[in-house]
């Protein structure tokens, strides 16, 4: 989502204000041609800017070029999003096949530089991998081969990818080989993935939300997740092998992978049949070797009742689903101040080196589980309430750096306009801009409004009060030093204005703390608060601040 500017402007009294205008929505349906023109002839460069479907779709396709002319081009590089796209507006997964699809990636093809979201959602992707025969290690990014590769400020949701062939998938990045380093930062994903090749075996690397797993070629990488989330479904059904899904990494076999402020709120459904192994862990399906793994302040919360059993083997851990035995040492696993919601074990399994034994109970493995604290509970928001820098406002905690992005829509206060002293008396008016999803309009939302609180020295009470807007503008007319100047909706970075007034406030009370909390309802919906902001009011010492 876009963000708005937050300049601090300190006006005079508003002289007059314009209607807004109507939004337009995109055609649906309608067919777009990839656009690379912002690429060719400019591969020097070491920064991109992504503005519609047309350049996203481009830069997929460049990761997907056959023959590898354009592979890793992007390393030491950023790609800024810089706007929400929708490659598909009006389908939704489950829908038919839309107009705009996401090419496949094969395994030769990969990815290292720098994604940045800005804030922004992308939404209405749709793949299917394995068309051409070589499904292997897909995801949207295709793969990490070496190097370093990040992902940063993105939300994904409303898309699909699907994997006909076997080994490893996940929605972001298929496989990473364990000599990368992969940093996924700030990372929201609501996707569905499904895997069809029912009778492979994706023993390799596993299956998850974000990644699908590591490729060994040689210690020393690392896979790093801070402040990520999944809330997409994974569905697979197989009939042989052995087979690993978490819920934000398939399987990890990197030196050092790290979980900090993540949460999982996958669902995994499918089915298991015959001699089939199936080992489900809440954000990592397994690890193979003595590789270290550390959870900090993270959550798992999947539902892991949607998967079938018909004569198959089924292993469930709240955080992991089991661990390859190697030598006389089991992989240090360190879990910091965790929480989840089922009623497993936080390492759900051990497999045997050298055997087909599955340890799933003993004290085998427990010595190398260092609990420094975790909890279970059914009732997240209660749990989480001690830590900081999470929002409990949804039911299901998020990083408030993730909820922010999807605050829906984004409102934000710019500042304040303050009229000169009149006997004991002024006032004020809150300055606030709303910007909508791209493709919505007002008319997609009952309400959308302000709770503000004021106060200041001597208060006892809070004055408070409740705007629930009914007109909005697209720009203000303001009187300072230099004349009349006119700030738009556009340049405080919204779609609209709204002006909140604060009406003969003492003028001899010093600095006035005021406190706005947004808040939306979308039709037919219920209410959402969005983000709490802070102001501090001067009271005027003369008609221009």
């Amino acid at each position: 989502m876009r963000k708005l500017i937050s300049a601090l402007l300190i006006l005079s009294m508003l002289v007059c204000m314009i209607p807004g205008m109507a939004l337009t929505t995109s055609a649906e349906g309608a067919k777009i041609e990839p656009d690379t023109s912002w690429y060719i002839g400019h591969e020097s460069e070491t920064e991109y800017h992504l503005y519609d479907a047309a350049d996203l779709l481009g830069f997929a396709s460049l990761i997907a070029t056959a023959g590898g002319t354009y592979n890793d081009v992007f390393a030491s590089k950023t790609v800024y999003i810089e706007n929400d796209i929708d490659i598909n507006p009006g389908w939704t997964v489950g829908d038919e096949a839309p107009s705009n699809v996401w090419p496949e990636m094969v395994r030769s093809r990969d990815f290292s530089g720098t994604i940045d979201g800005k804030g922004h959602t992308i939404s209405g992707i749709y793949q299917v991998n394995g068309v051409s025969g070589d499904g292997l290690y897909a995801g949207i990014f295709a793969n990490v081969k070496g190097g370093t590769a990040e992902i940063k400020n993105l939300v994904v949701v409303n898309s699909y990818s699907e994997t006909k062939a076997s080994d490893a998938q996940g929605f972001l990045f298929g496989a990473t080989t364990t000599s990368a380093i992969v940093k996924l930062t700030d990372v929201y994903v609501d996707a569905t993935l499904v895997n069809t090749d029912k009778s492979g075996d994706v023993s390799g690397n596993g299956i998850g939300g974000l990644i699908g797993g590591t490729v060994y070629d040689k210690a020393g990488g690392q896979i790093i997740m801070t402040n990520c989330v999944f809330a997409g479904s994974i569905d697979v059904n197989l009939t042989s092998g052995t087979t690993y899904i978490g819920g934000l990494l398939g399987r990890y076999n990197t030196k050092w992978t790290t979980f900090t402020n993540c949460a999982s709120y996958a669902t995994i459904k499918g089915s298991v049949t015959g001699t089939t192994n199936l080992l489900v862990g809440g954000i990592v399906g397994d690890n193979i070797g003595q590789n270290r793994l550390t959870f900090k302040n993270c959550i798992s919360a999947p539902t892991f009742n949607n998967i079938k059993n018909d004569g198959g083997n089924l292993y469930f851990g709240e955080f992991v689903g089991g661990s390859r035995y190697s030598g006389t040492s089991y992989s240090p696993f360190t879990f910091s101040d965790v929480i989840y919601t089922g009623s497993n074990a936080l390492l759900g399994c051990v497999y045997a080196k050298g055997t087909t034994t599955f340890e799933t109970s003993g004290t085998a493995y427990d010595a190398s589980v260092k609990n420094e604290k975790s909890t279970k509970t059914d009732n997240l928001t209660t749990a989480v309430s001690a830590w900081t820098n999470w929002d409990t406002s949804t039911g299901k905690p998020l990083p408030k750096t993730v909820a922010e992005m999807l605050v829906d829509p984004v409102t934000e206060v710019a500042g304040y306009q303050a009229t000169d002293a009149t006997g004991d008396k002024f006032s004020f008016r809150i300055v606030a801009v709303i910007d909508l999803k791209d493709g919505e309009s007002l008319a997609d939302y009952e309400e959308v409004g302000f709770k503000v609180s004021a106060t200041y020295a001597g208060l006892s009470t809070p004055m408070t009060k409740d705007y629930s807007t009914t007109t909005v503008y697209t720009s203000v007319t303001g009187d300072t030093a230099t004349g009349l100047v006119e700030y738009t909706a556009e340049d405080l970075g919204g779609d609209y204005i709204f002006a909140l007034a604060c009406k003969n406030v003492p003028a001899n009370v010093g600095e006035i703390t005021v406190t706005v909390t947004s808040y939306y309802k979308k039709v037919g919906g219920s209410v959402v608060d969005g983000a709490t902001q802070t102001l501090i009011v001067s009271v005027p010492k003369d008609a221009v601040n």
